[in-house]
């Protein structure tokens, strides 16, 4: 860099001057004079020149790494946090079949609301366009909002009916709706996992 040579310039010259006497000439231990040659004295300056030329270049590189460093760890925090996304819907619909499992046909069914809700979030959140990159297909992103789909028409419809009529025949209907849609989910979440590990190792 022109600044950083230049500085490095004006620098070695302050020491060359530091080695002459008042009179512009040459310093020795005892007082005496040396000689010390124009030649020898454009060397001096060059080789301070080149050290600290190259102590600043190594201190940009090293702060670059650095940032860039930093930029990579970000990225990868943010896809482990949506790929994490995936496999929390899959979960909380583990959780929601054993609500509706345990569900008493005519009793409170606050419990399983609550989970519904949970469910819808997640897997809402799992389609949202933002989650694309850390999914690293656009055909699991399709994937994704088909099991969001999949869950708002068939899913989601076949649990309130259940706790609307809660007969054996509804509550079968909608256990079989959430383990399909569980095992999708499982399927999502695995691909991506791979997905992003290739994408790590290239």
């Amino acid at each position: 860099r022109p600044q950083h040579l230049r500085a490095a310039l004006d620098l070695a010259a302050r020491a060359d001057v530091r080695l002459l006497s008042p009179m512009g000439r040459p310093r020795s231990a005892g007082g005496a004079r040396e000689t010390i040659g124009p030649f020898s004295r454009a060397l001096a300056l060059l080789a301070v020149a080149a050290l600290v030329a190259v102590t600043v270049t190594a201190v940009d590189v090293y702060l670059l790494t650095r940032d860039l460093r930093s930029s990579v760890q970000q990225a990868t925090a943010v896809a482990d946090v949506n790929v994490r996304t995936v496999t929390q819907t899959q979960r909380q619909l583990l959780r929601l079949e054993i609500a509706v499992l345990e569900h008493v046909p005519g009793g409170p069914r606050s419990e399983v609301d609550l989970a519904v809700d949970l469910t819808t979030q997640r897997a809402q959140e799992t389609a949202l366009p933002f989650n694309r990159p850390a999914l690293r297909s656009a055909e699991l992103a399709d994937d994704a909002v088909t099991a969001w789909n999949t869950w708002m028409q068939v899913a989601r419809p076949a649990v309130e009916a259940y706790l609307d009529r809660g007969t054996s025949a509804r509550r079968e209907a909608a256990i079989s709706a959430l383990d399909d849609l569980e095992l999708r989910y499982n399927d999502i979440a695995r691909v991506a996992s791979v997905n992003r590990k290739a994408a790590a190792g290239r």
